[in-house]
């Protein structure tokens, strides 16, 4: 039997440490208790001025679809890492860097915004079993490059053959 895993790492300059932490803090509670309703079953809510409402019952629907972001910690209070080895959640993590972008809490590792590229690996050497792609996730946006299949298959081949 085969394992299947998705894998990124990115570390990014932080320049506001209280909103990084508070963020983090909150994917972290999200991670941990994916619910909608508190203890008691009422409606969840987060005590934030950085996200609202909306915000958490998305990150929560995100999570509960497609699991865990991965590994997001603040190393020496100047970096964000974040990474992922067996399967990371790259629809959250680009919801997460986006806040982080629209707050000016870290820098960007591109000229046009926060850059990730991710691999598709397998435990077995198998044909077509691995892959990658990227994201670029700016303040309004998130772009996908999707995997090499895909991109291969909206190439149109040039019938032309004269020299």
């Amino acid at each position: 039997m085969a394992n299947n895993y998705q894998q990124y790492s990115i570390m990014l300059d932080i320049e506001k440490l209280d909103v990084v932490r508070e963020i983090l803090a909150i994917v972290t509670d999200l991670e941990e208790n994916p619910d909608f309703n508190d203890e008691h079953g009422n409606p969840r809510t987060v005590n934030s001025s950085l996200v609202d409402h909306d915000w958490i019952c998305m990150m929560i629907t995100n999570i509960n679809d497609n699991g865990s972001i991965g590994d997001l910690y603040i190393e020496n209070g100047e970096e964000l890492w974040a990474c992922a080895e067996e399967s990371g959640n790259l629809d959250g993590l680009a919801e997460v860097l986006q806040v982080l972008l629209q707050h000016d809490a870290i820098t960007n590792n591109h000229p046009k915004g926060v850059l990730v590229t991710w691999a598709n690996t397998c435990s077995k050497m198998r044909p077509d079993e691995f892959s990658g792609g990227g994201m670029l996730v700016t303040k309004n946006a998130v772009y996908w490059q999707p995997d090499a299949w895909v991109w291969a298959n909206t190439v149109e081949e040039n019938t032309n053959t004269e020299g």
